[in-house]
């Protein structure tokens, strides 16, 4: 059902498929996540939640990890080095206010993050209180974090069934629109690259997606889910993203770009701007590569297991420390 509704989206165009379709599932998703809210504010321990989200701690300010973390959480979650900004981009007309509209972009989804937040920690909250723990205990990562909603299915009330099934639609609302999002970019380099119409890009896209991803179905699914989905995230997205910052930066004539930026907004951009693309953001982005890579081979080698040295004259297969 996803990749058909994928494929309507997609295979229509972008004013009649992608736009139509956003119409109703953004209203949608916010919808839901307000009612997930009215819901959380009125479990007990929400209070804790709320108040172990919003409790500063500055001296978490002095930590490198913790800006690392901070621009990685708006990294992702404004989908950078993904080539949706670029498509969407491209289709807009060639005077857009190009700050106004990345500014708009900005604080629209840090807000969303915020109600997102008052979700989750209320959630977080109420579990860490019935269960007797503290809240960074019940707090989890990977393909599954998240999914643990107070639609605690125990219960003989039907509310909890309900407010669970509301929870996984909101789930599949905005997995979809990003879903959507992601065919849109591949679709569109075909349309350019392969000079053919967008009904063929998305016939054969969706076709071969929907093939690649039955593999997602079986019953190692969520293992290989969770395995593609780390190398890409900490791996494949971030040396994309760098080296496309990289050359834009300085095999391009940036102070060009700026200035065609600046004749069509009205919010202007100066030198910072320059220096934040050109050293801030490869620094962030090179630190971010290689924390993960040693965050992966320190897990590695901390889960090899290590082989006594064996005096054994005798082969391998009469030594049990040594017998494969």
């Amino acid at each position: 059902m996803t990749w058909f509704l994928t494929f309507i989206a997609v295979f229509t165009g972008v004013k009649s498929g992608i736009e139509r379709m956003s119409k109703i599932f953004m209203p949608l998703l916010f919808l839901l996540v307000f009612i997930f809210i009215g819901r959380g504010l009125m479990l007990p321990g929400a209070a804790e939640g709320l108040n172990w989200l919003f409790k500063p701690n500055f001296s978490a300010i002095m930590d490198g990890k913790v800006w690392a973390d901070a621009f990685g959480q708006i990294f992702y979650s404004l989908s950078i080095g993904f080539g949706i900004m670029l498509s969407y981009a491209s289709y807009l007309p060639k005077k857009s206010d190009i700050n106004n509209n990345a500014c708009m972009t900005v604080f629209i989804n840090c807000g969303f993050s915020v109600i997102s937040g008052i979700m989750i920690f209320s959630v977080l909250g109420y579990m860490a209180q019935q269960q007797g723990v503290p809240i960074s205990k019940v707090a989890g990562s990977g393909v599954g974090a998240g999914l643990h909603h107070p639609a605690d299915g125990h219960q003989p009330d039907v509310r909890p069934r309900l407010f669970g099934t509301l929870f996984f639609l909101a789930l599949c609302v905005a997995g979809l629109s990003s879903m959507i999002s992601l065919n849109e970019v591949v679709v569109a380099a075909l349309i350019e690259k392969m000079n053919i119409s967008r009904k063929k890009a998305a016939i054969l896209f969706s076709c071969l997606g929907f093939l690649v991803s039955c593999a997602f179905a079986t019953g190692s699914g969520v293992l290989l889910l969770d395995i593609v989905d780390h190398f890409i995230n900490n791996f494949g997205v971030l040396i994309g993203a760098f080296i496309e910052i990289l050359f834009v930066t300085w095999f391009c004539n940036i102070d060009d770009l700026r200035r065609h930026i600046n004749r069509t907004s009205d919010i202007k951009v100066g030198a910072l701007w320059t220096v934040s693309l050109r050293f801030i953001t490869p620094a962030m982005l090179g630190f971010m590569l290689v924390s993960n890579c040693i965050g992966d081979i320190e897990k590695t080698t901390a889960a090899t297991p290590r082989r006594r040295r064996c005096s054994s004259a005798g082969p391998p297969s009469f030594c049990a420390s040594c017998a494969p």
